[in-house]
């Protein structure tokens, strides 16, 4: 029985926080922070924290990194640079006041490309040619939707009706074969070889197309699977991955990955761990983490994963019990039977089956042999493993451990859940020798001291006691007995073999025999760690950088100055005892587990892959009133780059922008020249100091990552100028005058933001009942000659409010929203043009006057207008949304849920099936 051993299974994370609303884009700066583009702009997440930056002009279709590590954006009729600065912090600058006036209206950008120092936006009938020196350059193109090429030094956009036109020249101009790309929808492009590139379409396939020939011929012929994948769930986007494989992201069936020639290797779904199946893009960052974007969010997957897994789906059956290094590779005992992996690094490698019974120990025997002696327990009995044969040696007996005796290494023991088996070998010949009965009953472990004694657990809860010479004389004198002592336990409790001596573990840690007090005492071998552990612990099986590995996901890791710290491994895959309890370390920074999902190899050098030249950044100095933002991840400046004057309390924040461990990172921080010493790891992503003499400090920061391995240390200088005050008094008043104007100044601002945010309501209010008043509580048929009269003095009176400027702008804004409030595509830019104002000018003025974004104030506007339908009439909530400009009612009840706290059925006496 054979099969062909499988890539590794990697673990899905989801993320789906409210400021992932739609990912359409991802990518990475240099600094390691990730861009998401959303419906509402983009966030930026620095491993510790999601930062929603809105552009105004939402949503952000795409996100590009360009050759000098610069990003870019484009959105709905805007595109621009993304940048960091002390003050703001990352913001966008948009290009769009750089376009003549009748070039301002273009939709989507779907894609950006960088080449020979010009940046080329891209969207359906429009591209956009930016450079540091000439500006920007407009062109119009014809339904060039969905995305650019670049190729062979070449950008390329395909012309529906037309086909590829190639930018040269400063102009586009047909290519040769390009009209055969005419009828199709190209959803991206990869680089197989100088002048050939593939192109995937949304439905057609894959296509190899050849720049000088002109020639185009359907890619991955050898692979149907691929190929009719795609064109039946719409390809959307498609990424090289680092390790030469390709990822294509559908729109109806998540994301496949597949190696250069198209075989199929992995596929990301809903039923596969990801959060959605319609995938609109694919990106790697740095740490080799697959990001997925998703109407849902965001889902990402490391394509670098320490762990590979071969199972029953390569042949190994049963819970897998026992592993031995054998020539260039292993042996597999499980409960399905015997294996040899003959090449385990090798993916292609066969996994022979070699015995096809419960194989329970494969033991090595030492007597200085040319040849190895391999002895194998199994429940079939005794076996004598060679590379071409396999000898039984003794029959019909469940063996279920093999143990060659310190004392003398001529004699084996065989243990059956209730007696022992005894074996000689001479000349490389073994021969049964006798069975001793009667010493224990239920057999579950042994294990050896290297001079004298040999202890057995028991099912029983006992621990037996041998002494190996009693073995001796029972051999030279079968008649004699056998002096065993037992020790009873509370709990079943294994002794367990390391290092020369004998341990012994059960759920309540490990401990140690004391021969004086002759019992099971705590045992302090690793430290406080170990003593307080309270966790069953399998064995201690020690790797070559001296970690010790004590069965399921727990692993003692061996700190610098000798101690140890407990880890778990954070993978899925291996959680519980039983998914590991037997270790076989290869070197090579290699680890075999098994356990009863099959067989695992955990390569530690791929950590190191996926953690390369990592370092903590520091993004920022907080004060009470101040933001200086910093990006920093230098060790040891020369000066100190910031200086805080007149401030002794701050907070510096930082993260450490890796993904696959992002909820395991800690953190320690020391402050030089006011900490003594590091400060305990933890998942806090900052650190705050208060009343700190005017001095210079430098602060350090170092992370530790999830398996255990420590950054590099990044540093900061500070410096906190003298005061100009000496006495205590006057440092006592200072501070109690600057708690009251702080105090003064956050009550006058929250009075301020009240009254301000009471006054727009009162102006949206106002100008709805001027328009709806005589619909707004019950029919012109029921209302009083007395409340008609009220509702004009009402009216009458409303005509005073308009009184500042600010007010009659808004007002104006609030009458033109009013007008259109039924029009769902009456948007920002629709709004611009009827007043006759930028959209810079007109976001400023409603920023400054409401605190809103321009979309946030037409979205209250049109929400306020709902609350009061629901109120005046009895449409249903479909209707209602439809009438205040909302094309999708359940996008409507999520906006509606999030500005009054509640679904729109909790505000009316009707549901959506009335």
């Amino acid at each position: 029985m054979s099969s062909k051993a499988q890539n590794p299974k990697y673990i899905v994370r989801n993320y789906d926080n409210q400021y992932l609303n739609g990912v359409w884009s991802v990518v990475q700066d240099t600094l390691g922070y990730l861009y998401f583009g959303t419906r509402e702009g983009f966030t930026v997440y620095d491993g510790n924290n999601w930062t929603l930056i809105e552009t105004g002009s939402d949503p952000t279709r795409c996100l590009f990194k360009d050759s000098k590590g610069r990003i870019w954006y484009g959105s709905v009729n805007d595109f621009g640079k993304i940048s960091k600065s002390k003050i703001k912090g990352i913001y966008n600058e948009s290009f769009r006041e750089l376009l003549p006036e009748d070039y301002r209206s273009f939709g989507d950008v779907w894609s950006i490309n960088d080449l020979d120092g010009n940046i080329f936006f891209q969207s359906r009938n429009k591209i956009f040619v930016y450079n540091e020196i000439d500006g920007v350059k407009c062109y119009n193109i014809e339904n060039t939707y969905h995305r650019a090429i670049i190729s062979d030094s070449l950008y390329i956009v395909n012309s529906q009706g037309v086909g590829l036109l190639g930018y040269i020249n400063q102009d586009f101009v047909p290519l040769k074969g390009g009209g055969f790309f005419k009828d199709k929808t190209i959803s991206g492009s990869l680089i197989l070889d100088p002048g050939t590139t593939l192109i995937g379409t949304r439905l057609s396939g894959l296509y190899k197309y050849n720049i000088e020939t002109g020639r185009a011929v359907p890619a991955f012929k050898g692979n149907k699977e691929t190929i009719n994948f795609l064109k039946r769930n719409k390809l959307y986007n498609m990424i090289s991955l680092p390790d030469g494989n390709i990822a294509f992201a559908t729109l109806l069936d998540g994301t496949l990955i597949t190696n250069s020639t198209g075989k199929k290797l992995k596929h990301l779904n809903g039923q596969t761990g990801v959060n959605e199946n319609k995938h609109y893009s694919v990106y790697v960052s740095k740490d080799n983490n697959l990001w997925m974007g998703t109407p849902l969010g965001c889902s990402a997957m490391n394509i670098c994963s320490p762990l590979s897994l071969w199972d029953k789906s390569h042949g190994i059956e049963g819970i897998v019990s026992t592993l031995m290094n054998y020539g260039e590779g292993i042996l597999v005992g499980s409960l399905g039977g015997l294996y040899y992996l003959p090449d385990p690094t090798n993916s292609a490698a066969k996994i022979s089956k070699l015995l096809n019974t419960e194989i329970w120990e494969i033991l090595r025997v030492d007597e200085n042999l040319d040849d190895d002696i391999i002895l194998i327990a199994s429940s079939d009995g005794l076996y004598r493993f060679g590379l071409n044969t396999i000898e039984h040696i003794h029959q019909n007996e469940l063996i279920l451990r093999i143990l060659q005796l310190n004392i003398n290494g001529k004699y084996l023991l065989g243990f059956t859940p209730d007696n022992i088996l005894v074996f000689s070998l001479n000349d490389a010949k073994i021969t049964y020798l006798g069975k001793i009965s009667g010493l224990f009953n239920e057999f579950r472990s042994v294990a050896q001291s290297i001079d004298k004694d040999i202890w057995i657990g028991t099912r029983a809860n006992q621990i037996i006691r041998l002494d190996q010479s009693e073995i001796l004389s029972w051999i030279n004198n079968r008649d004699i007995s056998i002096n065993a002592k037992t020790l009873e336990t509370s709990r079943i409790t294994d002794p367990i073999y390391y290092k020369n001596q004998v341990y012994f573990t059960n759920v309540e840690g490990l401990f140690s025999y004391d021969e004086k007090q002759d019992m099971l005492i705590r045992c302090t071998l690793f430290g406080e760690d170990m003593v307080n552990l309270n966790q069953p612990i399998i064995g201690l099986f020690e790797d070559d950088i001296g970690n010790i590995w004590l069965g399921g996901n727990k692993i003692l890791l061996n700190r610098q100055d000798g101690s140890y710290s407990l880890y778990k491994l954070p993978y899925e895959n291996i959680q519980d005892d039983n998914d590991a309890f037997v270790f076989l370390h290869a070197g090579n920074d290699k680890t075999w587990i098994g356990g009863n999902k099959g067989l695992f190899l955990y390569d530690r050098s791929n950590l190191n892959k996926n953690h390369q030249e990592v370092k903590v950044i520091i993004s920022s100095v907080v004060t009470a009133d101040t933001i200086h933002y910093i990006y920093n991840n230098t060790c040891f400046p020369n000066d100190f780059e910031n200086i805080i004057k007149k401030k002794k309390d701050f907070s510096i924040n930082y993260s450490l922008p890796i993904y696959s461990d992002d909820k395991k990172i800690e953190y320690s921080y020391y402050l030089d020249g006011y900490s003594e010493e590091w400060s305990n790891w933890s998942r806090q992503g900052f650190s705050t100091f208060t009343n700190l003499d005017p001095d210079r400090y430098s602060f350090m920061v170092k992370a530790r990552i999830g398996h255990g391995e420590e950054t590099e240390v990044s540093c900061f200088g500070i410096e906190i100028e003298r005061l100009w005050y000496q006495s205590i008094v006057a440092f006592i008043i200072y501070i109690l005058l600057f708690a009251f104007v702080i105090i003064l100044v956050f009550k006058l601002y929250v009075k301020v933001r009240i009254m301000r945010e009471l006054k727009i309501e009162r102006m949206i209010q106002t100008r709805l009942q001027q328009k709806y008043f005589l619909h707004y509580r019950e029919s012109k048929e029921q209302r009083t000659e007395s409340e008609t009269k009220s509702e004009v003095e009402y009216l009458h009176s409303k005509k005073t409010l308009i009184k500042s400027k600010q007010e009659k702008f808004l007002n104006q804004v609030l009458d033109i929203i009013d007008s259109n409030i039924d029009d769902s595509d009456f948007n920002v830019e629709k709004l611009c043009k009827t007043m006759k104002i930028n959209q810079t000018m007109l976001y400023r003025n409603i920023k400054s006057y409401t605190g809103m974004s321009i979309s946030s104030f037409m979205r209250k506007v049109r929400l306020k207008r709902a609350l009061q339908l629901m109120a005046e009439s009895d449409l249903t909530i479909s209707e209602i949304a439809y009438k205040v400009g909302f094309n999708d009612p359940g996008y409507f009840t999520k906006c509606f849920t999030n500005e009054y706290g509640q679904p729109p059925s909790s505000f009316s006496n009707f549901d959506e099936q009335s």
